[in-house]
Parts: C-alpha cells; structure tokens; sequence
C-alpha cells in the first residue's frame, strides 16, 4: 500500500487508515475548499520553519487542489510550513508548500494532520523561490 515502507509498518498505516476512513465525516470538521481524492503514498515532507530543515516521512490519506491530508509519527505545529516535492512522468515536478491547519493524535505514535496549499512551484524555480519563503 505505501511503496517503500516495511511490511509490518504498511499493514499498521493501513489498519489506520481504515479506521480513519470509517469515521462518518463531519460536515463542520471539513475545512477544505476543494473535494478530496484518496491517495494512499509516503513524501519525505521538508520542516520549512525549523533550521537545517529536516525531513519527515508522511504517510498520505488525502489530497485536493487546496490542501493535503497525511499521518506521520511528528505531532506538527498549526501554521508549521512543510514542503513538499510531486514528480509525475513526462512532466516537471512541483515543490507543495503548505501550512498546518490541524494536528491531533490517532493512536501507537501516529498523527493525522491537514495542511493547506500556499504555494506551488515549479522543480526549476523552487530553489531561488524556497530559499525567499524560507528566508535563508
């Protein structure tokens, strides 16, 4: 399910995923603009606001053209910046920068967070842009 991820950590994301999944969504809870497609991949999220900008692996439940949903082992800080880098076949990659909306804790060390688009840059212009977002 979550390509690279050992067989026994995959089986616990996925049996949280379920769980997650099965919760009736609350109308009021959803704070995203756009609708959400289910994907299921792990990302190496860059710590945009903490120096030396480490990387944290996230596990994704979800993703729209506003924002992304994802559970990781990091409880993530509200207005905490992530990027993020998407590559598909045949075309330039986009570096995802988004803000934390939420943060709560699921269960076994795990972290469902939700994160709002700010910026979307191309691969090519990503360095000069992060480096002015992020002020180094």
């Amino acid at each position: 399910m979550f390509k690279g991820t050992p067989s026994k950590q995959s089986a616990l994301l996925s049996d949280i995923m379920r769980q997650l999944d099965d919760v009736p969504p609350d109308p009021a809870a959803s704070r995203r603009r756009a609708r959400r497609c289910d994907v299921r991949t792990s990302f190496s999220a860059i710590l945009v606001d903490i120096e030396q900008h480490p990387q944290v692996r996230i596990y994704t439940r979800n993703i729209s053209t506003s924002g992304i949903g994802f559970v990781s082992r990091r409880q993530f800080k509200i207005d905490e910046r992530i990027a993020v880098a998407i590559k598909w076949p045949n075309a330039e990659g986009k570096i995802l920068v988004a803000k934390v909306t939420f943060s709560s804790y699921i269960r076994k060390g795990m972290y469902e967070t939700g994160a709002e688009f700010q910026h979307a840059l191309l691969e090519s212009q990503a360095s000069t842009t992060l480096k002015r977002l992020i002020g180094s």
